[in-house]
């Protein structure tokens, strides 16, 4: 009948404590919610994003599972960490490009500079654009070693354990 039974305290916490009972329009009140529970709740169950839910700036993840009759099970699912977890990954990579980009400018320069005029620099002035050009790129090394370093751990962190487990008995 499109209201909403029995409830946690979680979902009473997050959407109020008058939910039990209320439609579901009434106790979710999201669009992207609405929409679905609307429109496309007879299709396969798929998991629908809410922003800004109950007036929490945090992402929300809408899980409507089928359960006896036309009955929905709708789990919310805090996406903060994941979301935060995403946007540290988005950040990492824009610095990393940028710390890879800054020396990697720097050779271009210089060695095109080289190329272009070796005839007219004197050998004091390509020693210092060589060396110039040495230090660039060993601080993209340091970079790319750093982030193969990072990769390792990452790999390793996501791996299953290979070693069996002593039950002490």
């Amino acid at each position: 009948d499109g209201r909403v039974g029995p409830s946690n305290a979680a979902a009473r916490k997050l959407l109020g404590d008058t939910l039990d009972g209320a439609t579901v329009a009434e106790a979710i009140a999201h669009p992207a919610a609405t929409e679905w529970l609307e429109h496309g709740r007879h299709a396969v169950p798929e998991e629908v994003e809410l922003s800004a839910l109950a007036g929490s700036r945090r992402p929300w993840r809408m899980r409507p599972t089928p359960i006896a009759g036309d009955a929905l099970l709708i789990r919310l699912i805090d996406r903060s960490e994941a979301h935060a977890a995403e946007q540290m990954r988005v950040d990492f990579v824009a610095n990393a490009s940028h710390e890879l980009r800054t020396p990697l400018a720097t050779l271009i320069g210089y060695t095109e500079t080289l190329r272009d005029n070796a005839d007219e620099i004197d050998a004091a002035t390509r020693e210092r654009f060589l060396s110039v050009i040495d230090d660039e790129a060993h601080r993209m090394q340091s970079v790319v070693e750093d982030l193969i370093s990072l990769s390792r751990i990452e790999a390793e962190r996501l791996s299953a354990p290979t070693e069996a487990v002593h039950s002490g008995r």
